[in-house]
C-alpha cells in the first residue's frame, strides 16, 4: 500500500467554492502496521488538541508560515475547526474521497456554521504511515513538506502560508498503522 498527499485541495472564498488542483502526487511506501503506541486516539479514532502530534503538525505549520517574507502571523489552533477536521479524516479514511465533508458542507452553506469565518480552506493526506511515534513525526514533516514543496500557486503550499487564515483545525486519525491527516484553515472570526 502506498500513502499519498491529496493533489486537490480546496479554498472556500466567502460565497464561491474555489477548487485549487496541485500539480504534483506523492507516494511512500507503508513502514509498517498496528496503533502508534504513543498516540492515544479517542473513541472516533482523533487525536484530542493537546496531543503531542496535533501539536507537531501546528508548530510545523507556523514554521513555514514565519519562513515566508514577510512572515505570515502564526496560527491559533481551534477547536471547533479541528472537531469540522476529525469528520473530515474520518470520512476519507473510510471512503479514499478527499475533501468529501469540505464540498458538501460548502455547498451546502454548513461551512459557515462550523468554525469557519471569512474564508476557509482544506489540506488532506491519506493513509501515510504511523506505525510507531517517530513515524508518524515523520510522516507530518514529511505531508507538510510535500505540500510546501509545490510552491506558490500549489493549493496546499497557498492554504499553509496564506495571510487570509489565522486559525486552523488539526485532525489526525491513526488506525492499523496509517495516518490520515486533515488541516481546516480559516480567516479570523469577528
Amino acid at each position: 500500500m502506498d500513502g499519498a498527499v491529496d493533489s486537490s485541495p480546496l479554498r472556500v472564498v466567502p460565497w464561491i467554492v474555489l477548487a485549487l488542483v496541485g500539480a504534483l502526487a506523492f507516494c511512500i511506501a507503508l513502514a509498517g502496521c498496528g496503533n502508534s503506541p504513543g498516540a492515544q486516539p479517542g473513541a472516533d479514532g482523533g487525536m484530542p488538541s493537546g496531543d503531542q502530534f496535533v501539536q507537531h503538525n501546528l508548530d510545523v505549520l507556523n514554521q513555514y508560515r514565519a519562513q515566508q517574507s514577510p512572515p505570515a502571523a502564526a496560527l491559533a489552533l481551534d477547536d471547533q475547526l479541528s472537531s469540522f477536521a476529525l469528520t473530515g479524516s474520518q470520512q476519507l479514511m473510510a471512503t479514499n474521497v478527499p475533501h468529501q465533508h469540505f464540498k458538501t458542507a460548502s455547498a451546502s452553506g454548513a461551512i459557515w456554521t462550523s468554525g469557519f469565518c471569512n474564508t476557509a480552506g482544506e489540506n488532506q493526506a491519506p493513509g501515510w504511515p504511523a506505525s510507531s511515534d517517530s513515524v508518524e513525526l515523520g510522516s507530518i514533516d514529511d505531508v507538510l513538506a510535500q505540500m510546501m514543496a509545490e510552491g506558490p500557486g500549489g493549493g496546499h503550499h497557498d492554504n499553509i502560508v496564506s495571510t487570509d487564515f489565522a486559525r486552523v483545525g488539526i485532525a489526525l486519525v491513526v488506525q492499523n498503522g496509517q495516518l490520515w491527516l486533515t488541516n481546516d484553515f480559516s480567516g479570523p472570526c469577528p
